[in-house]
């Protein structure tokens, strides 16, 4: 069975938001990292996320968005809501692991999570793209006529 020109194109979009959100999480893991040190965990995650946000609306919209059909303002909107939706999820999903790390995990919590937790936000960060901000993006915020996309 042949493919789709529709699923090529979801494809496509699929591999080319990630690789621009790899962009913005890079902003997001380098001003976490850096916050780590003066503000707890949490904290310096949720202000690392936000960062991320604004980085990648823009990103995001020259992907999804070829023809300006709306105002930049409605699609921030509709951005702002689905990333809010997208940081509450990821935030939950990383106090998730920081407490059950820290209660089940002490050692490992005392001497190695501050060595990996870089890679266990981006873990989770790649978790959350599957499953909540892609489909999130391709099918309420960015959603349009298919001839408009890249």
């Amino acid at each position: 069975m042949p493919i789709s020109k529709k699923t090529k194109t979801t494809a496509r979009q699929f591999v080319f938001s990630a690789l621009l959100g790899l962009i913005a999480a890079t902003g997001y893991l380098v001003t976490s990292y850096y916050l780590d040190k003066v503000m707890n965990y949490n904290a310096a995650n949720i202000i690392g996320l936000f960062v991320d946000h604004i980085i990648n609306f823009f990103l995001q919209f020259g992907l999804f968005v070829k023809a300006d059909k709306k105002s930049r303002w409605d699609f921030f909107w509709k951005f702002t809501i689905g990333n809010f939706i997208t940081i509450a999820f990821s935030q939950a999903l990383f106090m998730g692991v920081h407490a059950w790390v820290k209660k089940y995990k002490p050692d490992f919590y005392a001497h190695g999570w501050h060595n990996h937790v870089t890679l266990i936000r981006y873990l989770l960060g790649a978790v959350t793209y599957v499953f909540v901000s892609f489909p999130l993006r391709k099918y309420y915020i960015f959603k349009h006529d298919e001839s408009d996309v890249v």
